[in-house]
């Protein structure tokens, strides 16, 4: 990779915002890379180019891809490499950075686990559209769907595995 491609956050400035696993996933899948060498590549391309670095040494001591909603450090670091290695400033409104101040830190307030809304993912694919995961359904008080009103899952229909943690 020389250059990272642009990508959309999808759902900006709406309840429905996209997830930021969501968009290291999508960055990633649109690369041919896993999300581990596309988190390497961030951190060697913003530390090339500054004169203090970020070490990504905490970044690589967890699996779990959705704790990056979480405000904290982690996030904040990846956070900053992602945006500046994209050349977006939009990518804070995929966390939940924004509220650190009035939403519990706790981890109880956040899902270990991605989870999606079945049919949400089934409509995507029936209009030819990127599936992403919506920031709202790392909540863990968010049950179900808002359009829907079915339960989110947080494992996958046939094996039964969750879908949260790092390809290396």
């Amino acid at each position: 990779m020389s250059k990272l491609y642009d990508l959309n956050v999808i759902g900006l400035n709406s309840v429905n915002v996209e997830s930021f696993p969501s968009v290291i996933h999508r960055l990633s899948y649109l690369h041919g890379v896993s999300v581990s060498t596309l988190i390497d590549y961030c951190f060697d391309y913003y530390n090339k180019r500054h004169k203090v670095k970020i070490n990504n040494n905490h970044v690589r001591k967890f699996s779990n891809i959705n704790t990056l909603v979480r405000p904290n450090k982690t996030t904040k670091s990846l956070l900053e490499v992602v945006s500046y290695t994209l050349n977006c400033s939009r990518l804070k409104s995929t966390t939940f950075l924004a509220l650190e101040d009035i939403l519990d830190t706790s981890k109880e307030t956040y899902s270990d686990h991605l989870r999606w809304c079945p049919i949400c993912f089934y409509e995507y694919e029936q209009l030819g559209l990127d599936g992403y995961y919506k920031l709202i359904w790392s909540l863990t008080s968010v049950e179900s769907c808002f359009i829907h009103q079915v339960q989110l899952r947080d494992t996958c229909q046939y094996c039964e595995k969750h879908q949260a943690y790092f390809a290396t």
